[in-house]
């Protein structure tokens, strides 16, 4: 149940913990009041009928309809009582009757007059009273209840404002920010402190990034020149302990400038800065220059890579050579580490309708993750345990960037990328 629906019932529930005993006083005044007019009523009747009662000549007026009547005279000295006239089936009481009761002295003794009427009229009035009350009641409260509602959204409005800002939040270069309200409450206030905590996020985000660019373009250089001498080391070393040795320096030093290199691409995708240059070229030597950085990591774990062209001549496509290169070395270094020890990882790279794809299956022997968790930032599973669990997502932002097509699929036993890039209008 959400803020807005809470207030509507806590307002309400305090409304009618008002309202009630308000009306229950009101009913009971309107009652009182119903029932003192009925009785002055019905004794103003009574005096008008016992101002003409006579004695001698006896003379009773007959009570109006609707109303009862008895007339009897006692004798004072001896107590006797006399009957002198009693409408039928005059009854005494009775709930359904009002009665009224006059006497004055006649004679050697008391007239007294009795006057009935039924109370109908009167249980129909506070009836009619009752149901005007409980209707007024119910219109209230469902009148009141839709403008507390509708107050609360109004009220909640800079709350839902805060929450849509909120759920834009992504770590890029800068933050949008919460507007303000004008009016100086507590919404001003929260409003003005998420502001503050954002930029504050976004200077540390900043730094961050700042530091992973640095970072990165720092060691871009050692390590280029660590990796030019081992391979000249290599090239002219005779001993095979000597060539393993520096062979496994030179797979540690490429493996170190892939991950450097992953560091800047995430500083950037994070910042929004990386530059994408796509023009028309060829996607197999992109695979081929992919395919070839992983040399050392395939050998190091005996799996075989298997590259398969499906057609014989691959049209070109548009895209940026590094960045898609980039995409393609990670995927397959991805299933190089991730399949099952000295298999096999089965590249194809073909045509299909308008676009040209490379698929890259790889042996899996224990279950994934849903696919959509692979996407994510540092999501790693048990069976790809192994690096930053960036990779995947790189691929992802890197394909989105250029406008290509990543696509996962785990039928059984396997793991399957492809990378589908849209062919051009005039192919």
């Amino acid at each position: 149940m959400g803020i807005r629906w809470k207030i509507t019932l806590i307002f309400l529930a305090v409304f009618l913990v008002t309202l009630l005993p308000v009306n229950f006083f009101l009913f009971n005044r309107v009652d009182k009041s119903l029932r003192q007019a009925d009785q002055v009523e019905l004794l103003a009747e009574a005096e008008k009928i016992a101002e003409q009662v006579r004695l001698e000549p006896f003379l009773m007026p007959l009570p109006p309809v609707g109303y009862q009547a008895s007339l009897y005279w006692q004798d004072e000295a001896t107590g006797f009582v006399e009957l002198l006239f009693e409408s039928p089936e005059f009854l005494r009481d009775q709930d359904t009757l009002a009665y009224t009761l006059l006497q004055r002295a006649e004679g050697a003794g008391v007239l007294t007059l009795e006057l009935a009427r039924s109370n109908a009229r009167l249980q129909d009035e506070l009836r009619t009273v009752t149901s005007y009350l409980v209707g007024a009641n119910v219109l209230a409260i469902v009148l009141a209840a839709v403008l507390i509602y509708v107050v609360a959204g109004i009220a909640l409005r800079p709350i839902k404002q805060i929450i849509t800002v909120a759920e834009k939040i992504e770590a890029t270069r800068s933050f949008d920010k919460v507007p303000v309200p004008h009016a100086r409450d507590e919404y001003a206030t929260l409003a003005r402190t998420i502001n503050a905590m954002l930029g504050r996020l976004e200077q540390t985000l900043r730094t961050q990034t700042n530091f992973f660019a640095s970072a990165a373009h720092e060691l871009k250089t050692p390590l280029a020149v660590m990796n030019a001498e081992l391979s000249v080391a290599l090239a002219e070393a005779r001993e095979p302990r000597l060539q393993e040795l520096l062979s496994n320096q030179l797979a540690e030093v490429e493996k170190l400038n892939q991950t450097i290199q992953d560091f800047l691409l995430v500083s950037q995708l994070k910042t929004e800065t990386l530059v994408v240059r796509t023009h028309s070229q060829s996607l197999p030597e992109a695979l081929y220059g992919a395919v070839k950085r992983l040399k050392y990591l395939a050998a190091e774990r005996q799996t075989k890579l298997k590259v398969t062209l499906l057609e014989e001549d691959v049209p070109q496509v548009s895209f940026d050579f590094d960045k898609t290169e980039t995409v393609l070395a990670n995927l397959t270094e991805n299933a190089i580490r991730h399949s099952t020890p000295a298999s096999e990882v089965v590249i194809e790279l073909g045509r299909q309708a308008s676009t040209v794809y490379v698929s890259i299956t790889n042996q899996i022997n224990a279950p994934l993750p849903p696919l959509h968790e692979l996407r994510q930032e540092f999501k790693k599973s048990k069976a790809l345990s192994s690096g930053l669990g960036m990779g995947l997502w790189i691929c992802d932002r890197l394909s989105a960037l250029q406008g290509h097509t990543l696509e996962l699929a785990d039928p059984p036993g396997q793991f399957k990328a492809t990378l589908s890039l849209p062919l051009g209008d005039n192919t």
